[in-house]
């Protein structure tokens, strides 16, 4: 956790309570990675497929030998929206209306379960005019599928009050609208390469430890806690999407910023009016401030660090269970007519930890402009040994899991180097015992990876904690 508390080319750290302060939001909304049908809010209206209809004309039934304004007037309920439904009047019922209908029929000893039921929910939506999610079985949902990973990793650049996301990757709305058809939503493209908006993708959102009433800006939202106990694929889905919104990379690193509201006084504002720059942005011509880290006294600096990104604290986080290791810190202030915020940076760097992160994340990567491949098949040759042999036996392992053995040939097709490279590579690998030869056929030999490689690789190169 040391990586998280410094400051790059700082002597400034973190105020201690930084990972507390993440706690405190966690604790205070956990979220759920399961979402039944009751979890959510009274207004949200269900469609039912024909068992389902059936079931609950049973219950009708036996609630109408006892009489519908009986029961109306002695629950304090309108049971009449149940006839509605029952008889074609409605096509959906309320949350409210199934609460109420469960009260009832439990006090009367009518069976209803209600794990049941909602598994004939065919249909859910948040108003007459609003986005309907459709599936044959949506109950219950589970939001740790990796179509839900898309979503969620897009968080940090999206409409969080009526979900929507922009981009101008064609390509990138493409994969997060299959997955939102993948979920049972229709959500198109338009033709700006916007997302349609979708209300009942936002509760579903809140529900899941999200606080989709503010701009993410404000909210200043972390990475729900049930992350860390999703699947590799989740995970690796969600820090790509991060990387694909808010993220680049350059300088043989990747960076991800995101942005936090802070309050300042009017001296700390002319401070930073005063000692920082201005800009104009062209298509706005509104003027912004900005003062770097390094230029802000010690107390500002402070109160920068004790309200850091949770996005980027969580994303962290989520690298580290993964050893992918990483820093976070604050670069400066920005004063708009808008907002005033503090940006910060996730930096990925140095040849292991970007090729982990590749090998991790790099199937489900869409802005491929971050030229890392490129990076790590340039950078491989200049390595440490104990690097150049992580690599090899990392790309020979890729192999063997598909084809199961590998030759000389499948690693300079795979690596694109040459031959004489790629044969010391492998002599030196057979001498350490983490490959042996597996047989050889007439032109080529093949090998596989030894107990004592898949060991090296276990601890090594991939590895799913830090344990």
């Amino acid at each position: 956790m040391n990586q998280i508390s410094k400051i790059k080319n700082q002597k400034f750290y973190f105020d201690e309570n930084h990972l507390d302060y993440l706690l405190k939001r966690w604790n205070k909304t956990p979220g759920k990675k399961i979402i039944h049908l009751f979890d959510l809010p009274d207004y949200i209206t269900v469609e039912f497929s024909k068992n389902g209809r059936i079931k609950l004309e049973q219950i009708y039934t036996k609630l109408r030998k006892k009489g519908l304004d009986r029961l109306s007037r002695k629950f304090n309920i309108n049971i009449y929206k149940l006839h509605d439904y029952i008889n074609n009047k409605s096509k959906r019922l309320t949350v409210k209306s199934l609460k109420e209908l469960s009260k009832v029929s439990s006090n009367l000893r009518i069976d209803f379960d209600i794990n049941k039921i909602e598994k004939q929910i065919i249909s859910i939506k948040s108003g007459r005019r609003s986005n309907i999610l459709n599936k044959k079985q949506l109950f219950p949902l589970k939001l740790d599928k990796k179509e839900w990973a898309f979503i969620f990793g897009v968080l940090p650049d999206s409409h969080l009050k009526r979900f929507s996301f922009y981009s101008i990757n064609k390509d990138f709305i493409d994969q997060i609208s299959d997955n939102l058809k993948k979920i049972g939503f229709d959500g198109k493209v338009k033709n700006n390469a916007r997302t349609n908006q979708s209300r009942i993708i936002s509760t579903i959102l809140s529900l899941a430890g999200i606080d989709t009433t503010k701009k993410q800006l404000y909210s200043n939202n972390a990475f729900p806690f049930w992350f860390f106990d999703t699947s590799k694929e989740f995970q690796a889905i969600v820090l790509s999407k991060v990387v694909d919104t808010e993220g680049n990379f350059s300088k043989r690193m990747i960076r991800i910023a995101q942005s936090t509201s802070i309050s300042l006084t009017k001296k700390e504002i002319d401070k930073i009016i005063s000692q920082g720059k201005s800009y104009i942005i062209k298509k706005s011509k509104s003027k912004i401030n900005m003062l770097g880290f390094k230029g802000l006294p010690n107390n500002l600096k402070s109160k920068v660090l004790k309200k850091p990104s949770l996005i980027l604290t969580s994303t962290q986080l989520l690298l580290i269970k993964n050893n992918i290791y990483s820093v976070v810190y604050p670069t400066r202030i920005t004063i708009s007519e808008n907002s005033i915020s503090s940006e910060w940076q996730l930096i990925i760097q140095g040849y292991r930890n970007i090729d982990r992160f590749y090998n991790l994340c790099g199937d489900y990567l869409v802005l491929k402009n971050m030229n890392i491949e490129n990076y790590l098949k340039n950078s491989q040759d200049h390595l440490p040994k104990n690097f150049r042999i992580i690599y090899y036996l990392s790309q020979a392992l890729k192999i063997q899991d598909s084809k199961g053995n590998f030759t000389t040939e499948d690693i300079i097709k795979k690596t694109n180097k040459n031959k004489k490279n790629i044969t010391n590579t492998l002599g030196e690998l057979a001498k350490l015992n983490l490959i042996e030869s597996h047989e050889k056929n007439r032109r080529f030999k093949q090998w596989k990876i030894s107990k004592k490689g898949l060991k090296y690789n276990q601890e090594n190169i991939n590895p799913n904690s830090l344990d």
